[in-house]
This record gives C-alpha cells, sequence and structure tokens, in this order.
C-alpha cells in the first residue's frame, strides 16, 4: 500500500485528504477484482471480499493433496506462451450453462462465485469458487448443468508442451524446478493475488493491446499459480505446525495496516479463535495479539522517524480510529509515547 505523505500544515486538511485518500483506496481494491469495461473503471458496489479468500491450512491441505493424483501440465519455462484473449464472465441467470464449442487452445477458468459445471470430450468437472481448471485444447467442450456462476476466463496458446503424471515430479525432478507446472484443477492458495494479476491483464490489453506484454502477463499467471503449488509442497518435511504459524505471519503482514482483529485471522483460516490464540502462544511464547501489536507499532515508529505525518494520520493508517487508543498501545510497547519518541529522534 502506498504511503500517504501529508503536504499542508493544516492538520484538519490532511485528515480529511487521507480519509479520501483511504475510501479510493478500497474502491480501487474492490474493483480489481471485477472485470470493468473501461480501465481503472472502479465499481463502488463490488466487496472486496465477497467471496472467501483461501490460503493453506490443516483442512486444505487434506484436500489439495487429492491434487497430487491429478494429471499436470508442465510448460518450459524458454517455451512461447502466447495470449489470445480473457476476461470475466457473468452467468445472466441460474438457467445459464456454457457453449458447445471446438477450445483450440488452453483455458485457463478461475471462479469467484457459484459453481461452474464444464466438460471436455473426457470428463465433466465441477468447480467452485476459490478454484481453477485449466482446460487443454478439445474438440468438445461444452456445459452439462445449468448454474449462476462468476469467473475470470484466459485463453493462450503454448508450444511444446509435457503432460506429467504427478505434480510431485515437478518439485522432486530438479530439471522441473524452473518450469511452469500446474495441475489441471486445484484450489488457489490465495484467490486475491492470482484474479487481481488476471485483472491487470484485462485493463493492459484493453489500454496497450501489446501482444508481447499480454503474453508475458498470461505466463506471469501462469507462474504464480505453479509457484503457489511448489511453495508449499517443496519442503515435505515441514510440519503442520510449521504451516499454520506460516499461514498466520502472511496473513497479518496482508492485513498490518487494517483494523486487525485475531478472529478474522481465525475466520480466514477456518480455525476457532481460542484455539488459534493458544496455539500462537505455544508455538512463539508470545502472545498472537502481541505479534500484531508489536508489528503495528514498528510501522508507526518508522512513520514517526522518516515522516512528517500526524499523529493522527499515522493512527489511521494502521487501523486505529481513536489516536488516544493507539497513543496508549504504542507508549505501552514502545515505553514511550509517540510525540516523545518523535522529539527524542529530532533531538538527536
Amino acid at each position: 500500500m502506498n504511503k500517504y505523505i501529508a503536504k499542508t500544515a493544516d492538520k484538519q486538511q490532511n485528515i480529511k485528504d487521507y480519509d479520501k485518500y483511504r475510501k479510493n483506496y478500497k474502491k480501487e481494491k474492490a474493483a480489481m477484482l471485477v472485470s470493468s469495461a473501461k480501465p481503472r473503471e472502479f465499481h463502488s458496489n463490488i466487496k472486496p471480499n465477497s467471496y472467501k479468500r483461501f490460503e493453506m491450512s490443516l483442512d486444505s491441505k487434506k484436500l489439495i493433496d487429492s491434487y497430487w493424483n491429478f494429471d499436470t501440465f508442465y510448460f518450459d519455462k524458454d517455451n512461447e506462451i502466447s495470449f489470445t484473449s480473457c476476461g470475466f464472465f457473468k452467468s445472466p441467470s441460474e438457467d445459464w450453462m456454457h457453449l458447445t464449442r471446438n477450445l483450440e487452445g488452453y483455458e485457463l477458468m478461475i471462479v469467484t462465485a457459484g459453481t461452474l459445471y464444464i466438460a471436455d470430450d473426457k470428463k465433466e468437472y465441477v468447480v467452485h469458487p476459490g478454484e481453477y481448471l485449466l482446460m487443454p485444447p478439445t474438440p468438445y467442450q461444452h456445459g452439462y448443468k445449468t448454474s449462476k456462476c462468476d469467473f475470470y476466463w484466459l485463453h493462450f496458446n503454448a508450444v511444446n508442451y509435457k503432460n506429467v503424471i504427478k505434480l510431485v515430479d515437478c518439485v522432486d525432478n530438479s530439471k522441473l524446478v524452473d518450469s511452469i507446472c500446474i495441475p489441471f484443477w486445484g484450489i488457489l492458495v490465495d484467490l486475491n493475488i492470482v484474479a487481481q494479476l488476471v485483472q491487470m491483464l484485462i485493463n493492459i490489453n484493453l489500454m496497450y493491446n501489446d501482444p508481447i506484454y499480454n503474453s508475458c502477463t498470461t505466463k506471469a499467471i501462469l507462474c504464480e499459480i505453479s509457484n503457489e503449488y511448489k511453495k508449499y509442497y517443496r519442503d515435505t518435511s515441514t510440519t503442520s505446525s510449521d504451516r499454520l504459524y506460516k499461514s498466520i505471519c502472511h496473513y497479518v503482514d496482508l492485513h498490518i495496516m487494517e483494523d486487525l482483529r485475531i478472529s478474522d485471522i481465525a475466520d480466514h483460516l477456518g480455525y476457532n479463535t481460542k484455539y488459534l490464540s493458544h496455539f500462537f502462544k505455544n508455538y512463539t511464547s508470545i502472545s498472537l495479539k502481541q505479534m500484531i501489536l508489536q508489528k503495528k507499532m514498528n510501522i508507526a515508529a518508522l512513520e514517526l522517524q522518516h515522516t512528517d505525518l500526524p499523529i493522527s494520520i499515522i493512527a489511521y493508517n494502521l487501523g486505529y480510529k481513536d489516536t488516544h487508543n493507539f497513543s496508549k498501545v504504542f507508549k505501552k510497547v514502545m515505553g514511550v509515547s509517540p510525540l516523545k519518541y518523535r522529539n527524542e529522534l529530532s533531538i538527536h
């Protein structure tokens, strides 16, 4: 998130301008998750969290283990991947069903709402929110059941691809470490990241229509999906506790500038709030709340040291609506008040 640097000496104007900035930022973040008719056209009626973000947890790992038996597409990093088209589709009604056609290239479908029922000449597939399907060329792509759903779609062509039997081959085989390996179907570790990349590709195509730019961005999207799975499965010795700890830290880092609560983390990862707090304390010897506050106050200290932002703005920037409460927490964590901290730094 870009830092807002106040340029005026008027404190009230600073707060007003920053509040406007925060609202525009939220609209922009929301707009990245939907297809726009024009580049950077924002839709204020879209909720950024209209679908659940999915991150690796104990329960999800059990489900994702099933991927390892799926056919996995292997694209050599030096092979050409060429963009064809992309977009965001919102079905008009519950009676909608995917059209029947000859699919000449690859199609990546990422479902954000509802359920997509689609098939090829070999099998029928069910794709839920947060899941994707990478369908290879087929003479008979078709829908087999009506449904109301929303999904991103991306068409591309690739040359000289190979079909790896299991994803584990991509992880354990040193020759494939730098290659793009994507299971035929899977759950996205973080739906928001991939959705934002596809939305960026949509805007890039509308703005520039540059074949090289489009193809490079397409490759980046495929690399993101590939790297998600390699990252979580490369180290088979990683324990479930390690994975949960990393998932917690990752979520905290992503949302540290917000009014972050432990219940938010627990809901996102699918755990009971008390259990998650107890787990983190046993794993690290400090409480989860203490870790969050420490991270927030470290950021606040840097802003006090390197910017001329009013304390009220710094507090708001970190999700605090009450400046007095922020100052109280800062003093408890850092030992001095924000004002004294800044003044002492200015003296030195």
